[in-house]
């Protein structure tokens, strides 16, 4: 049983030779730390939201475009139930739900309508456990992608 390193031959002689490997081949190994963002995002639901047509969110990361949910048609709320989960994110500041209002399927030219956005920091997500909260959203606009 033999152990190849980058430039060298390890030879296995007790226990431990997996670990003699990899400080082998990165000396600086125990040394180091390594950070890995992740975050699960679970959209539900939108309640006092006007009753006109379809809703969809957008999902923004530090102002990028990520996931968009379904359209829905408003019933009495407006209910996704919809799960993303992002892995390998970089470190980002803060996440912004967008909640638009699709055009009209007649006219061609009208666009989707923002109603309004949620602003979260991401210090108020930092945990290791599941938080579930209801967040108000305000009629501002918030993401750099308007309309499709």
């Amino acid at each position: 049983m033999f152990d190849i390193g980058v430039s060298s031959v390890i030879r296995a002689g007790g226990g431990g030779g997996g670990l003699r490997l990899r400080r082998t081949m990165n000396p600086r190994r125990d040394a180091q730390r390594r950070v890995e963002n992740a975050l699960q995002l679970w959209v539900l639901e939108a309640k006092g939201v006007p009753a006109k047509r379809r809703y969809y969110c957008e999902l923004c990361l530090d102002k990028t475009l990520y996931a968009r949910t379904s359209s829905k048609p408003l019933v009495d709320n407006v209910f996704w139930g919809e799960h993303f989960d992002f892995t390998m994110l970089q470190k980002m500041d803060e996440v912004c739900i967008n909640l638009y209002r699709e055009g009209d399927p007649k006219k061609k030219k009208e666009r989707s309508t923002l109603v309004g956005y949620i602003l979260i920091a991401i210090e108020q997500l930092n945990s290791r456990h599941p938080v579930e909260r209801w967040w108000v959203y305000a009629a501002l606009f918030c993401s750099t992608v308007v309309g499709k």
